[in-house]
């Protein structure tokens, strides 16, 4: 039960420091486009590759422990 709640807990604050930057990277975003036009615009597409970058070498890593996981049982 104690694993379940601190799995629960681990899940709930990395969704709202994503919801987070999400709302901080989308008002930055916003601002530079007013403000400076094309710097916005490159700004977003930047932080967003980045973003895909991040995200998908988490999975890679999830993905390789996951088939170790398997050939060890």
């Amino acid at each position: 039960m104690r694993n379940r709640f601190f799995n629960f807990a681990d899940t709930a604050a990395e969704a709202f420091a994503k919801a987070v930057l999400f709302i901080v990277f989308m008002a930055c975003t916003v601002y530079l486009t007013i403000d400076a036009g094309l710097v916005g615009i490159v700004f977003f597409f930047v932080v967003l590759a980045f973003a895909r970058w991040v995200w998908h070498s988490e999975h890679a890593e999830e993905d390789a422990d996951d088939t170790h996981a398997q050939h060890d049982a």
